[in-house]
């Protein structure tokens, strides 16, 4: 079997929804910026077999294909095919996964794949949710948000408040030092944005910034603030016997211990786009020499099913994408 190896990646910087810095931004807009750049840090020049875009929420601003779209907003010649694939939080790392498949049996030279969301624009769960009332009637799961489904794992393997505070406290500390240290800068393509606005003179305005780091750190946070931050899901028993929530008081995920989503659980504006392709890919052209020289990089894995009202307990079985430096 080949070996798939990412030679370039880039990623916006992350921004809070509604209202953050990227929330007026288009998703495809942003998502072209970023394939544009990575590209451009392969320093490749061939043919793309395919660009797949991983979107949690296809539709409005991000729907009608949008990986074809970017493709488009990007510069791709209109003959290179585009897909938009969705496993909801893991829609992005699915596309690398299906890149790195096809470049392995050999049914690709060279693939741009990433994910793409604005929550700003699209709300979780769409615009319009239209649940089967059969499904919903016997297994109600299936509908279940990521906040109650985390209550759900707390409870199962007796994760606590205090112990889930303090993991973030702690994540807040190692995101805000890595800024403060400049490690993210490298793989962040800077965003110009131009916000337009009506004043308290009722003049119309406009504003331009570049945004250029993510949003979502809360630097100097700590466990006593945390602590005094209510849950943020209500508790309630299903009828057919199990627990959507545990009692009120139990309730363990609030806006502070959660994904950092300017919300809990909200996901933020952003887009990440690897460059993959074979070993033997070069820039310009199709050498006889690899591109890249040979570290240890990413992973990914087969698909394993859980049930629904415990996600985020998987089991993975892995084989080696490399990540190579030209």
């Amino acid at each position: 079997m080949r070996e798939a190896v990412i030679v370039a990646g880039a990623r916006t910087p992350v921004g809070k929804a509604k209202k953050g810095s990227l929330a007026t931004v288009r998703p495809d807009d942003f998502g072209a910026l970023v394939v544009r750049e990575a590209m451009n840090r392969a320093g490749y020049d061939g043919p793309i077999d395919d660009l797949i875009m991983g979107c949690a929420m296809p539709e409005a601003e991000q729907g009608m294909n949008i990986a074809r779209n970017i493709g488009a907003l990007a510069g791709l010649p209109d003959t290179t095919p585009a897909v938009t694939i969705n496993r909801f939080c893991s829609s992005g790392l699915q596309s690398i996964a299906y890149a790195a498949e096809r470049i392995m049996v050999g049914s690709a030279e060279a693939i741009i794949a990433g994910g793409v969301e604005s929550m700003s624009m699209v709300p979780m769960m769409g615009n319009v949710l239209r649940p089967n009332a059969k499904l919903a009637e016997t297994a109600p799961q299936y509908y279940m948000s990521m906040g109650h489904t985390a209550e759900q794992v707390a409870t199962q393997y007796g994760v606590s408040r205090a112990d889930q505070d303090a993991f973030a406290v702690r994540s807040h500390e190692k995101a805000a030092a890595a800024i403060e240290k400049g490690h993210f800068v490298e793989e962040i393509v800077p965003v110009e944005v131009t916000k337009r606005f009506v004043d308290e003179n009722n003049k119309y305005q406009e504003k331009s910034f570049m945004f250029e780091m993510d949003e979502g750190v809360r630097h100097g946070t700590t466990v006593q603030t945390l602590d005094k931050l209510r849950a943020a899901f209500f508790c309630t028993r299903h009828r057919n016997g199990w627990e959507l929530f545990p009692n009120i008081r139990r309730c363990r995920r609030t806006f502070g211990n959660g994904p950092r989503k300017s919300g809990i659980f909200r996901i933020e504006t952003d887009c990440e786009i690897p460059f993959l392709c074979n070993r033997r890919c070069t820039a310009g052209s199709h050498g006889d020499r690899p591109s890249c020289r040979d570290s240890k990089g990413f992973e990914t894995g087969r698909t394993i099913h859980r049930r629904y009202r415990c996600m985020g307990i998987k089991r993975s079985i892995r084989f080696p994408i490399t990540w190579c430096n030209p």
